[in-house]
Parts: C-alpha cells; structure tokens; sequence
C-alpha cells in the first residue's frame, strides 16, 4: 500500500487540544475542527470497533487518506457463540460479485479452523490482524453525496493494488452527516468493501468554556454503522454489522 505521510501517530483529542493551548492555535478554523474530527474518529475505531495500530495520515501526499490501520474481527467471533452447523454450509460460501469471487475472513482463519477442529493451513490468518482498514474522514455541515462515494474508489484502487490486499482490506468513510438516497444507491453498489460510520462532531458547549479543555466539548459519538454487500460478505459469518449497531443502541 502506498501510505506516505505519518503524523498524529499516538496523538488523543486531549493532547491535540493541550497542543493546540501551548501553541496558541484557535480551535475555530475548519484545519483544526478537521484535524480534531480525524482523531476523534481513531479514538472511536480503536475503542468501540476493536482496531488496532490507527495512524492518522491526512496531509501533502495522503492521496485522499486520512487514517489506516488494522481491524481485530476476533472479537466478533468470540461473540457470536455460534455451532460449526450454524456456520457450514450456508454462511461461509464463497459468493461471485463483480465477476470476482468474494471469500468469507472467517472460513480461512486460524480461530475458526481451530474452534471446530479443522486443519490449519499455511495461508490461514489470525482474525486478531483479520483485516487492513483505510478511512476517510468528511467533517461536514452537508449531507455525503454520490459523488463523495465515487471518489473512494479511486483511493481504494490506489492503495490496494494486490490481489491479497483485496481479500481483507476495508475502505472506511466517517462521516459528521449521513449519506443522501444518491449516494446510499452508489455505496451500496460499490465493487469494493465499504463501511460507513456517522460519528457526531465534538463541538464547544458555551462560549463561556475553555476550548482547549476536553470537558468542553459535547458529542463525538458513534450514531450509525452501515456495511455494503461487499463488506458483509468479507464478513459473513461474524455478524459484524448487526453486533455494532446492537451497541449503538445499549450506549444511545
């Protein structure tokens, strides 16, 4: 994958505002309410969607890309407590879409051949590292358009460039607003794995508060999670998309 620029590696919202204090940095300019949207959206991957090594990207060179990682699945497969019977035949089948034959992450992973006593073979990959993950972030005030969709492809095209890449790599796009009915159409059709998460913008309380002081700040929560074809047959079998949204609800 061609991901150049690193920054913000280990940086929280916290420290980006204590960063922001120190240097004199207003927190009104849509370059920092940008950038604090990025981290915000790491800290909620890496804590309610089991991610792993997220490393904020967005700048000179990114080619569109503003966070990359890797997604821990083994948690959701933990989770669902589900027999072998349950799994075979008919949630772990290999499904054509857009003439490529699309494999379940599960049925070739270490956990799962090893939870139903099933050979293990050399290309079986541990679900804790199951899959790559690139995000776009989009802070706007406008609901997401068809257009946004359609420009995701060519950052997707663009990193994942291998056949190997493709069979576990997820095109992430976080988002402030939802997606219009165009552009809904255009994600859901998409040839290539694609998760949209709404999470709320962190906005200042009163403009009596401390901006720089994180208990400022309200919102910054996670509202909806939405997985294409593409992405719920990569995940088939782990229920991904219904166990997120189950949790969306228990914290609204």
């Amino acid at each position: 994958m061609s991901i150049l620029a690193r920054r913000f590696k280990s940086v929280d919202c916290r420290s980006f505002l204590d960063h922001a204090r120190t240097n004199n940095k207003s927190m009104q300019t849509t370059v920092a309410l940008g950038s604090l949207y990025e981290i915000l959206a790491k800290e909620i991957m890496t804590n309610k969607l089991d991610m792993r090594d997220m490393e904020c990207c967005g700048g000179t060179g990114d080619e569109g890309l503003d966070i990359f990682g890797k997604w821990n699945l083994e948690a959701y497969f933990k989770s669902n407590n589900k027999s072998r019977q349950e799994y075979e035949p008919k949630d772990l089948i290999s499904k054509r879409m857009h003439e490529k034959l699309v494999r379940p992450i599960l049925k070739n992973s270490v956990e799962f051949k090893e939870t139903f006593q099933l050979p293990v073979k050399t290309s079986s990959k541990s679900l804790t590292n199951g899959g790559n993950v690139l995000v776009q972030c989009k802070n706007t005030k406008s609901p997401i358009s068809a257009k946004v969709i359609r420009e995701l492809a060519g950052i997707y095209f663009f990193h994942v460039r291998t056949q190997e890449d493709s069979k576990n790599t997820f095109m992430f796009l976080v988002a402030a607003k939802k997606l219009t009915k165009q552009a809904r159409v255009q994600f859901d059709t998409a040839n290539f794995p694609l998760v949209f998460c709404r999470i709320s913008p962190l906005k200042v309380q009163s403009i009596m508060q401390d901006p720089y002081d994180i208990k400022s700040w309200t919102g910054g929560k996670l509202k909806e999670f939405y997985c294409n074809s593409y992405s719920n047959q990569l995940l088939r079998g782990l229920d991904v998309e219904v166990q997120v949204n189950e949790m969306i609800k228990r914290e609204e």
